[in-house]
């Protein structure tokens, strides 16, 4: 079924970079953050189609505050770059890269970064509610009992770890379209190095940015895609969704689309324990028709669009309403990615994102620093609470 709310969790993935960001600035800088429906920023210049992937358009540094806001961080960027929609046709996105204090992991070669690239769940169909932006405030920290994004960016940039945070969801906002998701991530891979995440970015690895090297990717709970978000990138399946929404009573089509100026914490209010198919004049069987199925078969369904080349370690607690985590990470090991997969026997999706995420980033402390082999598949059966990780 689909669900108006919405997928709280993280994903990293890692890879290792030649060079940090120039800090240059094509355009100017305002003293604060704006929205960036208010900031000309965030726009891509006439012709920008005819560039290739990754191609960068504007390089500034980032304005505001958010070296003091975020701990451990020397200097940050916003970059505006090239990558590929849905449909397989040019977009652009923008990502943040934050520089550390400190890089402790190129002692032995200047050359050699560590980069993190870290996707939050920001969950949103509103174009106003990016990780450009959050990243600022207290949005960052919802008010779901969720651990604050800011603390693992400072975390990350303690250990000597660049970051790299890109509105993957793209200029339209277009949440719950995974390929489009995955080319962005790897696309703000490319700029950050000069030369999903989520799942979709290290299944469209091998086909998308073959050239690119990554050392491993964490991942944690999963979510089901936003109706609204991946009718954004064709105009007849919105039409059509539009059309079948009910125009009067409680769930009408205005109730309905405010989700459309609303963050991952207003939406969570407005929709706790709705049923999305209240909305439909059909019910259900709006949802099921091809013009909408067709659009979240391609971009919803994880381990179709290439094999993993890298390990994997993921996290998911058992009791878990939605547990498309384990069907993919059959799937995977079927086809020999090497994965650790842990398996919490106590909790639920919220509480199991704090009490997966200490481990995941652990298992990134090996990878780069080069201690970890994954061969194979390993299930692990823990029992962690949330005391167990505030010790």
């Amino acid at each position: 079924m689909f669900r108006l709310a919405l997928f709280v969790g993280f994903c990293y993935l890692i890879n290792s970079v030649a060079t940090a960001p120039s800090p240059i600035a094509p355009r100017g800088n305002s003293a604060e953050p704006l929205l960036p429906s208010e900031d000309n920023f965030y726009t891509a210049p006439d012709g920008f189609e005819e560039t290739a992937p990754g191609t960068i358009f504007c390089i500034r540094s980032a304005p505001g505050n958010i070296t003091t806001v975020i701990a451990n961080t020397s200097a940050a960027y916003n970059i505006v770059y090239r990558t590929t929609d849905s449909n397989y046709a040019p977009s652009w996105a923008v990502t943040t890269i934050l520089s550390p204090l400190q890089n402790n992991t190129a002692k032995g070669n200047i050359s050699h970064h560590s980069l993190l690239s870290l996707q939050t769940a920001y969950n949103t169909a509103n174009h106003d509610s990016t990780p450009s932006l959050m990243l600022y405030c207290a949005a960052s920290q919802t008010s779901l009992g969720i651990p604050w994004t800011a603390d693992d960016i400072s975390a990350a940039l303690g250990n000597g770890w660049y970051v790299n945070m890109s509105d993957h969801e793209g200029p339209l906002s277009s949440f719950g379209l995974g390929v489009e998701e995955g080319h962005e991530t790897l696309n703000s891979k490319i700029i950050a190095s000069d030369k999903e995440t989520n799942t979709f970015a290290a299944e469209l690895h091998e086909q998308y940015a073959p050239e690119m090297h990554f050392s491993g990717m964490a991942i944690g709970v999963f979510f089901l895609q936003s109706i609204l978000g991946i009718t954004f990138q064709n105009g007849v399946a919105r039409e059509y969704l539009i059309s079948c929404l009910e125009p009067l009573g409680p769930y009408n089509s205005t109730a309905f689309l405010a989700a459309l100026n609303y963050d991952v914490n207003v939406a969570f209010a407005a929709y706790y324990k709705q049923d999305i198919c209240d909305y439909f004049i059909g019910g259900p069987s709006d949802l099921q028709a091809s013009v909408i199925q067709d659009i979240a078969n391609r971009n919803s369904n994880e381990g179709y669009h290439g094999t993993p080349l890298i390990p994997v370690f993921a996290y998911k607690v058992i009791h878990e309403t939605v547990n498309t985590l384990g069907t993919l990470l059959t799937r995977w090991c079927g086809i020999s990615v090497d994965v650790r997969y842990d398996r919490n026997e106590v909790g639920r999706h919220i509480t199991d994102i704090t009490n997966g995420r200490l481990r995941a980033l652990e298992w990134l402390k090996g990878v780069f620093k080069g201690h970890m082999v994954q061969n194979g598949c390993e299930v692990k059966n823990l029992t962690v609470t949330l005391t167990d990780n505030t010790r």
